[in-house]
């Protein structure tokens, strides 16, 4: 169980630059061979035409590697233009049926934390009519845009989900409930606060999408409650640094990604421990909370 009420006051100037999400003292210096082909004949594609400037030293390559995926994956401006594309055929249709309500990205789109893979997350506000996701789901269905759809009324939070027939892109669509917007707020505000965030989120969501293992509806473990973990994580690990005196910008991606696994692969104990991130971050016992924290059976 996750608590994340997190306060912070959101201003434009939280939305941070794609292209400059973290440094970590890396310098790209037009590197024309891969250390990583002294291991292999068939390198990582984020890898061909890099030279790792610690060759010796495994978790400074990893930290260097890690820069690089980020940069390999990042969505190209032909991707972005296309995810426009389809929201503009998405609020096309919507706006023909009820023409005062406004599409607004939340997600992954709204934190910048974009992989190929992520699907396009939308809410629309402010339609008042009755069963309002088969009202939507039907529109969309009728436009002929689509090449699977399902209402998922069951869920904890009720979405639209299709697959856009032309572009092949996942949609999620939520209807008068902006708590998207808010997380999405909140992890654009984490990722200014702690810059390891980000790659760290792009790194872990390809890491879980290639397992499978990125849909909470399927039981997986979906971006915003990822990003609460290594938040998590983060403030616990600065704290520890603090502690030894040590200054955060020494942060490697290496060394966290490593010690992430460690955490929550290894040594957290999920049955009777519960994440907040609020107030600098802590642990809790279940049990101390009413409701549903305590559920051996999940």
């Amino acid at each position: 169980m996750i608590e994340s009420d997190y306060a912070f006051q959101h201003s434009d100037d939280d939305i941070s630059d794609e292209a400059t999400f973290l440094s970590f003292g890396h310098q790209d210096d037009g590197h024309k061979q891969s250390a990583f082909k002294l291991i292999t004949d068939s390198p990582a594609p984020w890898l061909s035409n890099f030279t790792f400037e610690h060759s010796k030293d495994a978790i400074q390559n990893l930290h260097c590697e890690c820069l690089e995926f980020c940069r390999f994956i990042s969505l190209t401006e032909t991707e972005l233009a296309t995810r426009t594309t389809v929201m503009n055929e998405i609020q096309t249709i919507i706006s023909g049926v009820f023409p005062h309500t406004q599409i607004q990205y939340f997600g992954s789109q709204l934190s910048k934390t974009l992989t190929p893979s992520s699907d396009l997350d939308l809410v629309i506000m402010n339609i008042e009519v009755k069963d309002p996701l088969l009202v939507l789901a039907k529109h969309i269905k009728k436009a002929n845009i689509v090449s699977y759809l399902e209402v998922i009324s069951s869920a904890k939070v009720p979405i639209v989900k299709f697959d856009h027939r032309d572009s092949g892109i996942s949609v999620d669509i939520l209807v008068n409930n902006d708590d998207g917007l808010t997380t999405g707020k909140l992890i654009q505000r984490l990722t200014r606060e702690f810059p390891p965030l980000r790659p760290l989120i792009i790194i872990l969501k390809t890491f879980l999408s290639q397992r499978k293992l990125n849909d909470t509806y399927t039981g997986g473990i979906g971006s915003f409650v990822l990003s609460v973990m290594i938040v998590s994580f983060l403030q616990h690990r600065q704290k520890s640094l603090s502690f030894q005196q040590i200054s955060t910008a020494t942060w490697n991606l290496g060394s966290l990604l490593v010690e992430f696994f460690h955490l929550y692969g290894v040594t957290f104990n999920y049955e009777d421990v519960g994440i907040s991130i609020a107030n600098g971050g802590s642990y809790f016992q279940k049990r101390s909370r009413r409701g549903e924290w305590f559920n051996p059976q999940r």
